[in-house]
């Protein structure tokens, strides 16, 4: 999938055709893994929410959608889909987050957190803001094998690093700030050279 920093604001407009080209499917990967846990009037919260291809399934069950994201041109496509309670424009490594603590019945992010060396502050901010057995869902690029370090860079055709974490290592995350696994599914997307990349969804529990 192409990382929404890749695109211009030309192209912003032309994100969810781009996605589908590069076989994005994590959305409906990711809703239907959730399905069973979310209900009509839920909180959501969507974290690099982009044109809102993860929200927009979760809007026709009923739910509210929140979401945030750093790119404005993004946000500017997802606000006419007219699927969203609140979008704000922020910077989500910059932590903490512009809400209140407990504020959501589920947090998704999908095709962002291989953008994030290090998961730690943003795993930190959503168990704040998370509700007490609140769901969180997410995709991150992973390697079956023990890493040395945390996580390791490759680099698209931009020069952006994309970064592959352990599934030691996101297990540990979740542990450390209260959340329990409930669902994990492997898949594959296309990179900039058409080259299958491995990506997991986790559905996750807050104690």
């Amino acid at each position: 999938m192409k990382p929404n920093n890749q695109l211009d604001p030309q192209s912003a407009s032309d994100y969810d055709q781009l996605a589908r080209k590069y076989q994005w499917f994590g959305p409906e990967i990711l809703f239907g893994l959730c399905y069973e846990f979310v209900k009509s009037g839920d909180r959501l919260l969507d974290i690099g929410i982009g044109t809102g291809l993860c929200s927009s399934l979760f809007f026709k069950l009923g739910l509210e959608i929140f979401g945030i994201d750093n790119s404005e041109e993004m946000l500017a496509v997802c606000d006419e889909k007219n699927i969203t309670t609140e979008l704000k424009k922020w910077n989500v490594l910059d932590t903490p987050l512009p809400y209140p603590d407990a504020q959501f019945d589920i947090i998704i992010s999908g095709g962002v957190f291989h953008f994030f060396e290090d998961l730690l502050p943003i795993f930190k901010e959503i168990a704040r803001l998370i509700k007490p057995s609140g769901i969180f869902a997410f995709s991150a690029k992973i390697t079956t094998e023990e890493l040395p370090v945390n996580s390791y860079a490759t680099f698209t055709e931009n020069s952006i690093p994309i970064f592959t974490h352990s599934n030691l290592y996101i297990h540990q995350l979740l542990i450390s700030n209260g959340f329990q696994s409930l669902k994990e599914v492997n898949f594959f997307i296309l990179d900039d050279h058409e080259r299958e990349m491995l990506l997991k969804i986790f559905v996750t529990k807050k104690a």
